[in-house]
């Protein structure tokens, strides 16, 4: 992709010292103006406004994106199968890890849990059986029978397990809804933690789908993750920005095609407009908004593998028809709406006779 240069070299035009004045005074006006706020909305709104004063051309009302709603928790949840142990037979595994694993489970505590907490326990007392089984102890033939069939029942549900964790847990609901804010243009947001977080689960589910005794499984920063994603708001933002900032790109996109027949250009003249149109590109569009464009286009290219990991592990298709809606695999859109939207000023500053810089080309 050809990017327009962020670098603007100092030099006085040779409209007169004056002028000159004149158009830094604009491009410092234009800076102060959204410096103070970091919010995509506004920039957008003040981006077009500054057009549509200089080239008399309305702004392009983009259509409104709906926001797409997850499919309700009782569409998605699996049925577990459960571990059914008599009192009696809870006597006789005291030796065994698996009496304590079930007691907890059936207090009153064990028997509310988290679709995560849920998991947990699935690995746990799946890990227990096949240990209690491996054992030798004072066990009926028919309590041996019994284990290993809720082993086996367990092993091979442990996929349903993973598929209620990602789609019915309250923490990946949270993040697979679109926020109430975007992304934030310049101040630091939350990928860092959340990308670790997601990445981590995609792993170990991952492992955890293909063996619950798998060597390189490591649990024990389970509940730190989990407490990452609780906290986290980048996903949310992440959805609303790949829902609107394509569609205002292309909005002013179009407007800026318009405007390069408004402004007056031609071979032997340069309207004034056309340079204060090119102090509106440095400030707005190379100043604050391509830089953030360009992060999150990164961002997508890092998380959508990550995420496309997890949902391979989900069973229901309206999870990921769900996670599709809100833009998963639309960070190609957003490159190619910031493709589009570069060529429109490169256009501009073609037909104006303008460098990128803002000197006029030579012979002009």
């Amino acid at each position: 992709m050809k990017y327009i240069s962020k670098i603007m070299q100092a030099s006085v035009p040779n409209s007169g010292l004056c002028c000159y004045i004149a158009r830094c005074s604009f491009f410092l006006l234009a800076l102060l103006t959204v410096a103070c706020s970091d919010s995509q909305e506004a920039l957008m709104e003040d981006y077009s406004k500054r057009i549509e004063r200089l080239s008399q051309v309305p702004a392009v009302h983009s259509v409104q994106v709906l926001h797409p709603v997850p499919p309700q928790v009782s569409e998605l949840r699996k049925t577990l199968p459960d571990v059914r142990i008599s009192l009696l037979d809870s006597f006789r595994l005291s030796n065994c890890r698996l009496g304590q694993v079930v007691a907890e489970r059936n207090s009153s505590l064990g028997k509310v849990m988290t679709p995560a907490n849920q998991l947990l326990y699935e690995v746990e007392v799946t890990r227990a059986l096949r240990d209690c089984l491996s054992q030798p102890a004072n066990l009926s033939q028919q309590l041996k029978e019994d284990l290993a069939s809720a082993l086996a029942s367990k092993e091979r549900s442990l996929h349903l397990a993973i598929h209620n964790f990602l789609t019915t847990d309250d923490i990946w609901r949270q993040q697979f809804r679109v926020g109430s804010k975007g992304l934030p243009l310049h101040n630091q947001d939350d990928f860092t933690n959340t990308y670790i977080a997601i990445s981590y689960f995609a792993h170990t589910l991952t492992l955890l789908a293909e063996s619950p005794y798998h060597v390189d499984l490591d649990l024990s920063s389970w509940h730190t993750h989990v407490e990452t994603l609780h906290r986290s708001q980048f996903l949310p933002a992440y959805w609303r920005t790949l829902a609107y900032m394509p569609a205002q790109l292309d909005a002013i996109s179009v407007q800026l095609q318009q405007a390069r027949s408004h402004i007056g250009c031609s071979p032997v003249a340069r309207p004034q407009s056309a340079e204060y149109m090119h102090n509106v590109m440095m400030s707005l569009y190379i100043g604050q908004l391509q830089p953030a464009l360009a992060r999150w286009h990164h961002y997508g290219q890092q998380l959508e593998p990550e995420l496309n990991q997890l949902l391979a592990l989900v069973q229901k298709n309206a999870w990921r028809s769900h996670a599709q809606a809100l833009g998963l695999g639309a960070v190609q859109k957003l490159q190619e709406s910031t493709r589009q939207h570069t060529k429109q000023w490169q256009d501009l500053l073609q037909a104006c006779r303008l460098t990128p810089h803002g000197n006029p080309i030579n012979g002009a």
